[in-house]
């Protein structure tokens, strides 16, 4: 069909292509019930019947994208806020550095087991439900952790149970994205999404010592936990496994996402998960060093940047809640604003995508291992604030590197590979949060051995990717 009235052919085949009527798949439309009427579709008409948006809709592309934007951002204000309250608790309980390791790095137990299993329930049966599981259920043993506090054995277990719900968030939210998500606008689509982490740890960062000042430690995981139940609400009524089984995504966003991705669709769940491939395929295995190095980084500084604050720079309590903040605001705003720059340098200036990951994971490492070794040279206050503001905010780049390689590598499976790569990364979470405490105790409160060591597994890191990195498809 060669169309003189673009605005006309777009309209008939909104109404022809629909899951009720039809299928939309190449350069043909095929009309059920009657499979004899296939029309033709020049690529002039492809491309007004995709550009044709109907007027006032907003994307649900963009809704669930938002929805997985606030279920990390719960997930983590949950994950963090123990980083502050663990001060008010130590006090309480007469807590050493070792001890807080101990529990600090409890959460990584639990998160460590069900990374692959979640990557996989959701490629399976759908990442709705998993990720259902994964927000309320940390949310619900978030708001348990306070009553059984003075039990120390419960307590862990409670942080525990924790990770263990949490662990499927980031395997599920991959497997979601790469069903609904173009592949020209995932990098930017990736970061906003895992912006709701930092943000998540941002405002746990600033909220908590003002709640815990005014109602005590326990309403800090009491508030925290009921989000989860607010969120639940809006996420089922709005969210789906994918735009096929959406109530109300429009026809032409189903066509637009379905033509973006017929190159690549994702798996389905009767397909055989091709492990020998995945397991020997060195591009997996590059992403997977580079995230259990960038993890090694974020995770220390995660858990005991409050404490760092208040010992080695004097900050009280109160008064290092907005420096506290400030290097994972930088995070923030930086990953937003790496991932449309490399969607830029993908879709508009033609870069390849595998130049376009590594250069950003190299930039991702190379930022957090140098201004971490500058802080060995122990700066002035204002100049070590700056120097982790600057670490941590460089290191958001990772996101348009090994963040969204594993969409690139394998869109099937993209899912169980992120499952498999958390997997190893959770492991500095518990032996990298742990050792920190070790050796603070072990050395007098050495903080430059603790940075020497992430800046050294950071190097390892930017090699690894730069050998064995890729932005093709490998896995199919």
């Amino acid at each position: 069909m060669t169309s003189k009235q673009p605005q006309e052919t777009a309209r008939l085949l909104h109404e022809v292509v629909s899951p009720t009527y039809g299928s939309y798949a190449g350069d043909q439309v095929t009309v059920s019930p009657s499979p004899s009427f296939t029309v033709s579709i020049n690529d002039d008409d492809r491309k007004t019947l995709l550009d044709s948006k109907p007027e006032g809709y907003i994307p649900y592309r963009v809704v669930i994208s938002i929805l997985c934007f606030f279920g990390l951002f719960i997930c983590y204000i949950q994950r963090v806020n123990l980083s502050v309250a663990i001060i008010a608790m130590s006090n309480q309980y007469g807590w050493g550095s070792t001890t807080k390791g101990v529990m600090l790095s409890s959460f990584f137990w639990g998160y460590i087991i069900t990374q692959l299993p979640g990557g996989w329930l959701a490629t399976k049966y759908g990442g709705k439900n998993v990720f259902t599981f994964g927000v309320v259920g940390a949310s619900l043993f978030t708001i348990l952790l306070p009553l059984v506090a003075n039990y120390f054995p419960l307590l862990l277990v409670c942080r525990v149970l924790t990770g263990v719900c949490e662990a499927v968030t980031y395997p599920t939210v991959h497997n979601i994205l790469s069903l609904w998500i173009p592949p020209n606008e995932r990098s930017r689509c990736v970061a906003f999404v895992w912006s709701g982490a930092y943000g998540g740890t941002v405002i746990a960062l600033i909220v908590t010592s003002p709640i815990i000042d005014a109602f005590g430690w326990p309403m800090v995981f009491y508030s925290f936990g009921g989000l989860g139940f607010v969120w639940f609400v809006f996420w089922q009524l709005l969210a789906s496994n994918s735009p096929t089984d959406h109530k109300y995504i429009s026809k032409y966003e189903a066509n637009l996402i379905n033509e973006s991705l017929s190159k690549s669709p994702a798996a389905n769940k009767d397909q055989k998960v091709p492990w020998r491939e995945i397991f020997s395929s060195s591009a997996l295995w590059a992403i997977v060093v580079n995230h259990t190095t960038v993890n090694w980084g974020f995770y220390v500084l995660l858990t005991w940047l409050p404490t760092y604050f208040k010992d080695q720079l004097n900050f009280s309590l109160k008064d290092s809640t907005f420096v506290n903040c400030l290097p994972f605001l930088a995070m923030t705003i930086m990953i937003i604003v790496v991932g449309r720059v490399a969607d830029y340098m993908i879709s508009t200036k033609g870069y390849d995508v595998t130049y376009v990951r590594k250069f950003f994971q190299t930039m991702g490492q190379l930022f957090p291992a140098t201004f971490l070794l500058l802080l060995c040279l122990d700066p002035p206050v204002p100049v070590a604030v700056t120097f982790m503001v600057c670490a941590l905010g460089g290191s958001a780049c990772g996101c348009a590197g090994y963040g969204a390689n594993h969409m690139d590598i394998a869109p099937r499976y993209a899912g169980i590979l992120f499952g498999i790569s958390n997997t190893a990364a959770t492991i500095p979470g518990i032996v990298g949060v742990f050792g920190t405490g070790f050796i603070l105790d072990s050395t007098d409160e050495n903080w430059c051995i603790v940075f020497i060591v992430a800046a050294v597994i950071y190097c390892i890191g930017i090699i690894t990717y730069l050998i064995f990195g890729t932005g093709k498809t490998v896995i199919h």
